[in-house]
Protein backbone atom coordinates (compact mmCIF):
# COMPACT_ATOMS: atom_id res chain seq x y z
CA UNK A 1 0.00 0.00 0.00
CA UNK A 2 1.09 3.56 -0.72
CA UNK A 3 1.74 6.12 2.00
CA UNK A 4 1.08 9.87 2.24
CA UNK A 5 1.36 11.90 5.44
CA UNK A 6 -1.26 14.36 6.63
CA UNK A 7 -1.04 16.21 9.93
CA UNK A 8 -4.01 17.67 11.81
CA UNK A 9 -3.18 20.10 14.58
CA UNK A 10 -5.09 22.93 16.11
CA UNK A 11 -8.00 22.29 13.77
CA UNK A 12 -5.79 22.77 10.71
CA UNK A 13 -4.62 20.31 8.09
CA UNK A 14 -1.02 20.18 6.86
CA UNK A 15 0.58 18.02 4.21
CA UNK A 16 3.65 15.88 4.82
CA UNK A 17 5.92 18.89 4.17
CA UNK A 18 4.09 20.97 6.79
CA UNK A 19 2.32 23.23 4.30
CA UNK A 20 -1.23 24.37 5.15
CA UNK A 21 -3.80 22.60 3.01
CA UNK A 22 -7.23 21.00 3.15
CA UNK A 23 -8.22 17.36 3.18
CA UNK A 24 -10.10 17.93 -0.08
CA UNK A 25 -7.00 19.23 -1.84
CA UNK A 26 -5.04 16.19 -0.70
CA UNK A 27 -7.73 13.78 -1.93
CA UNK A 28 -7.79 15.54 -5.31
CA UNK A 29 -3.98 15.52 -5.58
CA UNK A 30 -3.75 11.81 -4.78
CA UNK A 31 -6.63 10.96 -7.13
CA UNK A 32 -5.04 12.88 -10.01
CA UNK A 33 -1.63 11.38 -9.20
CA UNK A 34 -3.26 7.93 -9.48
CA UNK A 35 -4.71 8.88 -12.89
CA UNK A 36 -8.31 8.37 -11.74
CA UNK A 37 -11.41 10.37 -12.48
CA UNK A 38 -13.82 11.28 -9.68
CA UNK A 39 -16.22 8.65 -11.04
CA UNK A 40 -13.52 5.96 -10.91
CA UNK A 41 -12.58 6.85 -7.33
CA UNK A 42 -16.25 6.91 -6.34
CA UNK A 43 -16.77 3.43 -7.77
CA UNK A 44 -13.68 2.02 -6.04
CA UNK A 45 -14.64 3.71 -2.76
CA UNK A 46 -18.29 2.63 -2.94
CA UNK A 47 -19.77 6.11 -2.86
CA UNK A 48 -21.43 8.60 -5.18
CA UNK A 49 -19.30 10.70 -7.52
CA UNK A 50 -21.08 13.77 -6.13
CA UNK A 51 -19.71 12.96 -2.66
CA UNK A 52 -16.14 12.72 -4.00
CA UNK A 53 -16.69 16.12 -5.63
CA UNK A 54 -17.98 17.57 -2.33
CA UNK A 55 -14.96 16.27 -0.45
CA UNK A 56 -12.45 17.53 -3.02
CA UNK A 57 -14.06 20.97 -3.01
CA UNK A 58 -14.28 21.05 0.81
CA UNK A 59 -18.08 21.31 0.89
CA UNK A 60 -19.49 20.19 4.24
CA UNK A 61 -15.90 20.30 5.54
CA UNK A 62 -16.79 19.18 9.04
CA UNK A 63 -18.92 16.26 7.89
CA UNK A 64 -16.39 13.71 6.69
CA UNK A 65 -16.51 10.56 8.76
CA UNK A 66 -13.74 8.12 9.54
CA UNK A 67 -15.67 5.51 7.54
CA UNK A 68 -15.59 7.83 4.49
CA UNK A 69 -11.86 8.48 4.93
CA UNK A 70 -11.22 4.74 5.04
CA UNK A 71 -13.24 4.20 1.85
CA UNK A 72 -11.41 6.99 0.02
CA UNK A 73 -8.02 5.75 1.20
CA UNK A 74 -8.79 2.22 0.04
CA UNK A 75 -10.11 3.50 -3.29
CA UNK A 76 -6.86 5.37 -3.83
CA UNK A 77 -4.76 2.37 -2.77
CA UNK A 78 -3.58 3.92 0.50
CA UNK A 79 -3.77 2.53 4.01
CA UNK A 80 -5.25 5.00 6.50
CA UNK A 81 -3.00 5.20 9.55
CA UNK A 82 -4.18 7.47 12.36
CA UNK A 83 -1.95 8.57 15.22
CA UNK A 84 -3.55 10.49 18.06
CA UNK A 85 -1.22 12.52 20.24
Amino acid sequence: MKKHSIVFEGGRCRDGAGNPTTLGRIVKLLREKSGMSQAELAEKAGMAQARVCQIENDFRRGNITLKTLIKISAGLGYKLDINIK
